[in-house]
């Protein structure tokens, strides 16, 4: 009987390219994990809390980590993928915790004080965590915190592709972790940044400013000049202006939609990364002043 951990031929599995079986999908609450004796996968627990697996979980065949199985991926897909599947991945990263491990051996710490560090408040010092971070809570992050709060206490998560890449060159010391023993060479990580930012590009260009353009071309005015509110008229006029704003050029200034292809032509990431907030927050204010204005028109 084939064992999917052993039997996948090795021509298969290299560093840049490999085969993945997936052992739980995408936001499922059950814990499969591989069973060594059969290579099919057992159910170990269902997860009880609100946590669920947030990409699809599996293990890289003819692997074998240092706790005795073999090597996790998280595959990142669209889709959903069902347990047992054999996907073809390409690797844009590896999770370390060599520092980490490292730093409780060396800390001489008892297990009870190193839990200790994980439920330190902001300002405590730590023996390895951020001094000024906080890594867990007992409120409810999102009803209990203000946002201003929450990017103090847990951090601010980067909002576009280029915020998370200028963590690259913004926290060198972290990029020195993944890069200990030269598992992860440095080229790797340029590369895959440089791949991160056409992907970026791409999506932004290709596929978020054409849909856009396309939402706002279906913002059609809807009422008669002979028969409107003076609320009409003036809900639109707000919509007719953010529509331009993001999608008309005029002589004066060009639209949102040119001035990020023009970021791009030139290189300025910082400012196409802008953009892309700006026009999401435009966006979100423009459907929602729209479908107020579509439901005050009655005739």
């Amino acid at each position: 009987m084939a064992n999917l951990w052993h039997d996948v031929t090795p021509d298969r599995l290299k560093p840049e390219d490999f085969i993945a079986v997936i052992e739980i999908e995408k936001g499922s609450k059950s814990k499969y994990e591989l069973d060594k004796e059969t290579g099919f996968i057992i159910l170990d627990r269902v997860l009880y809390t609100s946590t669920h697996y947030p990409a699809n979980y599996g293990f890289i065949p003819r692997t074998y980590a240092n706790d005795g199985d073999p090597l996790d991926v998280l595959v990142l897909c669209s889709e959903d993928l069902d347990p047992l599947t054999l996907v073809r991945c390409y690797p844009i990263g590896y999770i370390s915790m060599l520092d980490g491990i490292k730093a409780c051996v060396e800390s001489g710490k008892t297990l009870k004080e190193m839990e200790n560090e994980l439920s330190k408040k902001a300002g405590d010092e730590g023996f390895y965590l951020e001094k000024d971070r906080e890594y867990r809570s007992e409120h409810d992050v999102f009803e209990d915190y203000n946002e201003e709060e929450r990017a103090h206490l847990f951090g601010k998560p980067p909002a576009t592709v280029w915020e998370n890449m200028c963590a690259i060159k913004n926290y060198p010391e972290k990029i020195a972790v993944l890069t200990t023993g030269n598992i992860l060479k440095k080229e790797f990580i340029e590369s895959f940044a440089k791949g991160a930012l056409i992907r970026w590009q791409t999506e932004l260009l290709n596929r978020i400013i054409p849909e856009y353009h396309k939402e706002i071309c279906l913002m059609k005015k809807l009422h008669d000049d002979d028969n409107h509110t003076t609320h009409d008229a003036a809900m639109w006029e707000k919509i007719a202006a953010m529509r331009n704003t993001m999608a008309k050029d005029v002589t004066e200034q060009p639209s949102l939609f040119t001035m990020t292809r023009e970021a791009f032509a030139r290189g300025d990431f910082d400012a196409a990364s802008n953009l892309q907030l700006e026009m999401a927050e435009i966006m979100q204010k423009l459907k929602a002043q729209y479908n107020e204005y579509q439901h005050n028109i009655i005739d």
